[in-house]
């Protein structure tokens, strides 16, 4: 299964290498909002706290004073070539289902655009 037809299976067809967002859903609604770069969860429910027993490239919350940031487990693979998941495309529910290996590690310099920086999920702010 090809990683569009994953995501065309979770959240509707990708058009233009971007996923397309419904109308109308605020991005608060998604449980992801973005704080000076980083990804927060505005609730951790289902939510690993801790990365023990999880595999390589599993997402975990880590509550912070902050809110809760969004980890990566180490020892992934991002792949190269994906299409990019923007803020507001999905949710977390949908998130913690990933694996980490889907985002780049560099940052996309594309606005809202999710990226993994040194084992924190972070959204591009250029």
């Amino acid at each position: 299964m090809s990683y569009s037809s994953i995501w065309a299976d979770l959240n509707g067809p990708a058009v233009g290498g971007e996923i397309i967002v419904p109308t109308g859903v605020p991005v608060e609604n998604t449980g992801i909002i973005n704080v000076g770069g980083v990804a927060i969860l505005t609730d951790i429910t289902g939510w690993p706290t801790s990365s023990t027993y999880l595999a390589a490239g599993q997402f975990y919350a880590v509550s912070g004073s902050g809110g809760s940031g969004v980890y990566v487990t180490p020892g992934f693979t991002s792949i190269t070539g994906i299409i990019a998941i923007m803020l507001g495309s999905i949710t977390a529910a949908t998130l913690l289902r990933l694996n980490a290996e889907y985002f780049p590690i560099i940052d996309p310099v594309n606005p809202n655009q999710f990226w993994i920086n040194g084992g924190v999920l972070c959204i591009s702010t250029n």
